[in-house]
């Protein structure tokens, strides 16, 4: 009578929790995982905040933002939008045992219902208040924003100082990538689904997210934003060492051997020539931003200097531990004849410790995937990404200047020309609404 009495006490449980996350898009849908699954990390909430929004007084005023007319009336009409704000941390330790205290934080109407979630996730030299723009209008739209600080950025920089003391040396993007992964695990549970968008690096870093192989059925779309590829020192040397006997069997192959030690010292010395020129890049860069763009906390807590610093040691993580090796290289997640060991320098794609583990992206997350260009950025280009594209199904975007506002399409989309971005997410979430209906009429 007691076995009984708990099978349909738990079956009354289970039907009230079903048909409590019944409604798409509530933070009460069921999450089911084996009893072999990785834990869940604790959060810590660091702040919550409830306020409110003029986005005509928040974007409208602003010189930087043009606003496209076809923008204009839903920007001017959205003088009071209720939000809620929260930030949360969670510790989690490198692959080389490093401990380090990663920050996140939640945008969404104030009432709580949202339609669905979007994640952006930040590029290089920047935090998670790069997209400021696209998550005022997301979040007056109905939508809920989650964006990460990664490794020496943001808030998980602000917070890894006050818990630790000091900053990560060369972080690897597998370590971002697994931190995404968790934040996504931790804020979207089964079976609610998300746009994911990745800017720069970030895509980078989503795309290691979703080569855990666990969000494959969740994932509406991963949107590249001026995607990074891989270590731009790579393809300079490569390009310009090449084997020419390299198609005649026998003598190619052993005349390779020579070029590939002639492409490393090379390369080599073209990271110990490119760094001075890359931390003078940073350093203007870190220098140009306001208190607001670098975050009021942080700022008030670091110099610019210090943010140099930092963020250079970001850019030795890109490198991998060996300097005459390939840097990090985005392509072997969407190639599955690559073996990603060979890709593994010191980065963790192949960690037999880990927990969760990055393998080759699936074909359902490469069907799902979009990649944007901006015809002025000088940084990333189709070209260079031709093998990903090439090993995804869609065909990319490529954004040109705007005839309306005269702003141009460069390497920084999300500050540029954020309502575009904005579009491509709500096609996204149009289509999978569209073909949800369909499913079920």
């Amino acid at each position: 009578m007691k076995t009984l009495t708990k099978t349909t006490l738990l079956s009354v449980v289970l039907t009230i929790t079903i048909a409590s996350s019944a409604f798409a898009g509530s933070p009460a849908c069921l999450s089911v995982y084996s009893k072999h699954a990785v834990p869940l990390a604790k959060t810590k909430i660091e702040s919550v905040k409830l306020d409110v929004w003029d986005l005509n007084h928040e974007l409208g005023k602003a010189k930087e933002v043009a606003i496209p007319e076809r923008w204009q009336s839903m920007v001017e009409n959205n003088n009071h939008v209720e939000y809620r704000y929260a930030e949360k941390s969670f510790e989690r330790q490198t692959i080389n045992g490093t401990k380090y205290t990663v920050s996140y934080h939640v945008v969404e109407p104030a009432n709580g219902k949202y339609k669905s979630t979007i994640v952006l996730q930040h590029g290089f030299a920047e935090s998670a208040i790069y997209f400021r723009t696209m998550t005022k209008v997301l979040v007056t739209m109905g939508f809920r924003v989650i964006g990460m600080d990664g490794a020496n950025a943001g808030h998980t920089l602000l917070r890894t100082l006050q818990t630790r003391k000091r900053h990560l040396r060369s972080p690897s993007p597998v370590e971002d990538g697994l931190a995404l992964a968790e934040v996504i695990r931790l804020e979207i549970p089964k079976p609610e689904k998300f746009i994911l968008l990745g800017h720069s690096r970030g895509f980078a870093v989503s795309s290691l997210a979703l080569a855990t192989g666990l969000f494959d059925n969740q994932l509406i779309q991963h949107i590249s934003s001026n995607g990074y590829d891989s270590w731009k020192v790579d393809s300079m040397v490569d390009k310009q060492v090449y084997n020419p006997f390299i198609l005649i069997p026998g003598v190619g192959q052993f005349v390779e051997t020579f070029a590939v030690q002639l492409r490393n010292i090379i390369r080599r010395q073209t990271n110990r020539v490119a760094d001075p020129l890359l931390r003078n890049s940073v350093n203007n860069h870190q220098v140009m931003k306001t208190k607001q763009e670098v975050g009021l906390e942080l700022s008030e807590e670091v110099t610019r200097m210090f943010l140099t610093e930092v963020t250079m040691e970001i850019a030795e993580g890109l490198k991998g531990s060996d300097i005459s090796r390939h840097g990090y290289d985005n392509l072997p997640l969407y190639d599955v004849n690559m073996n990603l060991a060979d890709f593994d320098n010191g980065f963790g794609l192949v960690n037999q410790k880990a927990p969760i583990k990055i393998k080759h992206l699936s074909d359902a997350v490469k069907e799902k995937t979009t990649m944007i260009f901006g015809d002025s950025d000088k940084l990333i280009t189709p070209a260079d990404s031709k093998p990903i594209i090439e090993s995804i199904s869609s065909k990319p975007i490529m954004l040109k200047t705007d005839a309306e506002t005269g702003v141009a399409a460069t390497h920084f989309l999300p500050n540029e020309r954020p309502f575009d971005l904005v579009e491509v997410i709500l096609n996204a979430y149009k289509y999978e609404r569209a073909q949800a209906v369909g499913a079920n009429p």
